[in-house]
């Protein structure tokens, strides 16, 4: 059985795909992308930045429709 949060987001469509901090990725992968909410992370141990790398049917609390 899915709790209250996941059944309002499944009914809402309010994944990734749909948010207004999502930027998709490589154009031969429909399925990655990445969440712009925040600024970029450096990754402990090298010398770059990046943000989170994440899948269109992912969700998190923050969503927010897109215009």
């Amino acid at each position: 059985m899915l709790d209250d949060a996941t059944a309002a987001i499944i009914a809402t469509d309010a994944s990734c795909a749909t948010c207004l901090f999502y930027v998709a990725g490589a154009k031969d992968n429909d399925l990655l992308g990445n969440c712009r909410r925040y600024p970029p992370v450096i990754s402990s141990g090298e010398e770059m930045v990046s943000f989170p790398g994440i899948k269109t049917n992912d969700w998190c609390g923050e969503w927010t429709k897109k215009p």
